[in-house]
């Protein structure tokens, strides 16, 4: 946690907004959403959206491996949460590289 503590000082010293989304390695978040208060200096988006100055930001943790945080390593799987992103989304923040939008 403190390793998070200090991320989250170097965070505030940036002077801008900051958006972020978790990944395979944070399963803390994955198993207790709540502590995304430990990231008061950023907005922390988890399967969910967040407008910031007018743009709709959406943050996908998924990640296609199996037995890490947010590990969903079924296709299928993944193709049905990208389904679900709303078309007035502006920005998608992941922690992977490679997402196809709305060909899945």
């Amino acid at each position: 946690m403190e390793a998070v503590r200090d991320f989250d000082a170097w965070l505030g010293e940036l002077g801008a907004p900051v958006v972020l989304t978790a990944g395979n390695h944070e399963s803390f978040l994955e198993a207790d959403p709540s502590k995304r208060s430990l990231l008061p200096n950023a907005t922390m988006l988890i399967n969910q959206s967040a407008r910031i100055a007018g743009i709709k930001i959406l943050g996908l943790p998924v990640v296609p491996l199996a037995g890490t945080a947010f590990g969903m390593p079924s296709a299928a799987e993944r193709r049905r949460v990208y389904s679900t992103i709303p078309d007035d989304t502006d920005i998608i923040i992941t922690h992977v590289t490679y997402c196809k939008w709305r060909g899945y």
